[in-house]
C-alpha cells in the first residue's frame, strides 16, 4: 500500500474461492468477511504490490469456482431463518425508532 511517498505491507486474508488465466494474466479472488459483509478482491499473481502469498490451510473442493453465496448473505439461509431474522430487525427498529 502507497501512502504518499512511503510504502508499506498490508496483510489481507481470506478464503481463495476462484482462478483465473493462466501465464503473466493469471488472477485469483479472495473473499474476505469485513463488519459482516462479504468483500471480495481479485488479485494478479504476477503484480508486483504482492509481497508474498502464504497458504494457511487447503481444502479440496469439486468446483473450480466458489461463487457460491457468501456465509452471511441471506441467500444463504433458510427461508424460515430469515423471516424470523427480518422480523426481530424490523420490530428491534421499531423500537430504537420509538426510544427516541
Amino acid at each position: 500500500m502507497v501512502e504518499g511517498d512511503r510504502t508499506r505491507v498490508q496483510a489481507y486474508e481470506g478464503v481463495c474461492i476462484a482462478r483465473s488465466g493462466g501465464g503473466l494474466n493469471e488472477s485469483f479472488t479472495v473473499r474476505k468477511i469485513f463488519l459482516r459483509r462479504s468483500v471480495e478482491r481479485v488479485f494478479p499473481v504476477m503484480s508486483p504490490m504482492i509481497d508474498s502469498i502464504k497458504v494457511v490451510r487447503r481444502g479440496k473442493v469439486r468446483r473450480a469456482k466458489l461463487l457460491l453465496p457468501a456465509p452471511n448473505c441471506a441467500a444463504s439461509r433458510p427461508a424460515s431463518s430469515r423471516k424470523k431474522q427480518d422480523r426481530a430487525a424490523a420490530v428491534a427498529s421499531k423500537r430504537s425508532f420509538l426510544r427516541i
